[in-house]
């Protein structure tokens, strides 16, 4: 699958719904993070476009399928990826010092069995609850690194590890909010209307540290280039709320993110479990219950035995054929972890694994989900867990 860079030229606003109309103060909000729908509409855009005419058979366009968006840090020489930057995964927990400090602690939440006598809903979905100790003289507190570079995420699904680190990162590298003040221009008088005045919030996706140095953050997708249509030229286009300035190339990336790692494949076929890790937000017709995940496939019969997740969102859009709102979704966000054991044999474990991995889990029974597929709703990464092992 071809990978594709869109680099702002200038912030961005992928907007979250709240109202936003000609009133004086009124604020138009971005996302922190625009949903892959947005992305599969700019890119089937593009691919749509045959010389100074657009398709009209939309059937096939919406055919055209990707994986991501994801977050990548661009190197100073030339516009490529210089390092993949992934959503956090939710299983990591943090803890403080109670005290006065700023010493912190990592924790991997795990599945709890829990007694019989304590009672809940999860007994009903046949489900354990996940949680992780809080160290002594410590207290929960949230993470600010909301993306990982994929060396840290690779080790993290491979071999998790408990640690005590200094400081929690606040210099995390991230699209940074950017607030604009508008008015409204009047072309005949040459000056602003009274009380015309309205907010935007947008990503500026550039990022400066303690330091004088700019890194240049990008938005990256793969492409499927087995469809009807096809992106084959680098340019610039519009994205997002008010048309802000992107453009769009191709990449050179050798990385193979794409290829599950030797060492997580052995480990995984020898637990017979594992940890499933959402890289973009999925919809599941059961809420937080995964079905397509829990199918039967490749000899193998994966049992769900816990969740670890953050609140929801929630997605909507404009559908392009009926010429109407769709429907509101809720979805789990990125970063969800599920912990599955794996029934099955280690040769079809091993086939189960590549067949799932950097692959929508995304439920696909019915025409609409099978849509939200190809907007690349969905995208997991596998990572360990020796299910047979004591819990915390």
């Amino acid at each position: 699958m071809p990978i594709w860079i869109i680099e702002p030229y200038e912030p961005l606003i992928f907007r979250d719904g709240r109202p936003f109309n000609t009133q004086p103060g009124t604020r138009a909000h971005s996302l922190s993070f625009p949903f892959p729908s947005t992305l599969a509409g700019a890119s089937r855009s593009r691919a749509g476009w045959e010389g100074e005419h657009f398709t009209s058979n939309l059937t096939l366009l919406k055919q055209l399928r990707i994986r991501g968006p994801l977050l990548v840090e661009l190197s100073k020489e030339k516009r490529d990826i210089s390092q993949w930057l992934l959503p956090a995964p939710h299983d990591a927990l943090f803890f403080k010092e109670k005290i006065a400090g700023e010493r912190y602690y990592r924790k991997r939440a795990l599945p709890i069995n829990v007694q019989t006598e304590d009672a809940s809903d999860l007994q009903e979905l046949q489900l354990q609850p996940a949680g992780a100790n809080t160290p002594e003289g410590y207290k929960a507190v949230d993470s600010a690194i909301r993306y990982w570079p994929w060396a840290d995420l690779k080790q993290w699904l491979w071999k998790p590890e408990d640690i005590e680190v200094e400081q929690n990162k606040r210099d995390t590298v991230a699209p940074q909010r950017e607030q604009r003040v508008h008015i409204s221009y009047d072309g005949e008088a040459h000056m602003a209307r009274e009380s015309i005045l309205f907010e935007t919030s947008g990503l500026e996706f550039t990022f400066s540290p303690q330091s004088l140095v700019i890194q240049r953050l990008a938005l990256a997708l793969f492409v499927d280039d087995t469809s009807s249509f096809r992106l084959s030229t680098d340019g610039p286009d519009t994205l997002g709320a008010e048309r802000r300035l992107v453009y769009w190339q191709s990449s050179n990336d050798k990385l193979h993110l794409s290829k599950c790692p030797q060492e997580i494949t052995e480990q995984i076929r020898q637990d017979k479990a594992c940890r499933v890790q959402l890289l973009t937000p999925a919809y599941f017709e059961r809420g937080s219950i995964p079905t397509y995940l829990t199918e039967p496939g490749e000899g193998v019969t994966p049992q769900l035995i816990s969740i670890v997740s953050q609140t929801p969102q929630i997605v909507s859009g404009w559908d392009m054929v009926l010429r109407q709102p769709k429907p509101g979704r809720r979805l789990i966000p990125a970063g969800a972890v599920f912990f599955l054991k794996l029934h099955g044999s280690s040769k079809n474990i091993r086939n189960w694994v590549e067949r799932t991995w950097f692959r929508s889990i995304n439920d696909r029974k019915t025409e609409e989900e099978q849509q939200f597929v190809n907007d690349g709703f969905g995208l997991a990464m596998l990572g360990t867990w020796n299910a047979d092992s004591p819990n915390q």
